[in-house]
């Protein structure tokens, strides 16, 4: 927000009330991940248990993002504005990219436990810097100056964050392979 704020304040407050829109998504996913964390900490060296419980996880974690996706799909552009006034036009489309990229990560959200909990933390630590870098420096260099923009960014950098939870999950799972064999 501080990144579109020093171009225009008012696509700051439509990025602001996209962003508490997609807030609600956001908290389901982080409560499922923290529910599920110590059955994957039991389930890490068994990896038919551990698929198991990463895909009951990311299914319990979509429940909330994907009504909130419909819930903006049924409502529209045009209801949302009329709620919020004209002023917040760009903010149904910002909510619904920030929305998917909820979805993304409630897929891949408790994978994140499996880097952490696997001993794994430094590469979680470089990844959520790394794509903290990319979604500020994306947006800076780019001249993000919309709230649709700004949330272009922050979806590219959820997809590189949960493409690398996946490669830690595949990393991890060859460990753990290999060291039974």
């Amino acid at each position: 927000m501080f990144v579109i704020g020093g171009q225009s304040l008012a696509a700051a407050g439509v990025y602001e009330v996209a962003q508490k829109i997609q807030s609600g998504g956001a908290m389901g996913t982080s409560a499922v991940a923290t529910v599920f964390a110590p059955r994957i900490a039991v389930a890490l060296r068994k990896p038919a248990a551990l698929i198991k419980l990463l895909v009951e996880a990311g299914g319990s974690s979509l429940v909330v993002p994907l009504g909130l996706l419909a819930f903006l799909f049924v409502v529209g552009s045009d209801g949302l504005v009329a709620v919020l006034g004209d002023e917040y036009q760009g903010a149904w489309a910002a909510s619904v990219v920030l929305v998917v990229s909820t979805v993304i990560n409630a897929i891949t959200s408790a994978m994140s436990n499996v880097m952490m909990l696997g001993g794994r933390e430094r590469m979680f630590a470089v990844i959520a810097a790394v794509q903290m870098l990319l979604v500020v420096g994306g947006a800076l260099v780019s001249g993000a100056d919309t709230a649709v923009s700004m949330a272009l960014w922050v979806l590219i950098g959820e997809a590189f964050r949960s493409a690398c939870m996946v490669a830690g999950l595949v990393l991890h799972l060859r460990a753990v392979r290999g060291s039974e064999g």
